[in-house]
């Protein structure tokens, strides 16, 4: 595992725009990152972007918290948990809805079967 790509996307990984990420793409980055030989420049430039822009907002941050500011950037962090948000109510309108729970069928398989 390349230590030096693991290390520098830990550091950034509760980043914006990293951290606003759907799910399934954080865990690939992820995946990437601990694979054997994977460098920086290995990474699909998608990844390679939310890497450098991750880190020069962790840059942005760590200078505002020197500058005594520490919540000038926390807007970065609602729009993060904004997007996310918005990506769960979506994949939730989009699965296909359960017609009755199985607590429900059961229960309904036992009246039939007392009948």
């Amino acid at each position: 595992m390349s230590a030096r790509l693991s290390r520098r996307f830990g550091r950034v990984a509760s980043y914006p725009p990293i951290i606003g990420t759907p799910l399934e793409e954080k865990r690939e980055l992820d995946h990437l990152t601990l694979r054997r030989q994977m460098e920086f420049e290995d990474l699909p430039k998608r990844y390679q972007r939310l890497i450098l822009e991750a880190e020069a907002n962790r840059q942005r941050h760590l200078e505002a918290v020197a500058a005594g500011t520490p919540h000038a950037l926390d807007y970065l962090w609602d729009e993060a948990a904004a997007k996310a948000a918005d990506e769960l109510d979506a994949r939730a309108k989009s699965r296909p809805k359960r017609s009755s729970s199985s607590r429900a069928r059961r229960e309904k398989a036992a009246a039939l079967a007392g009948q």
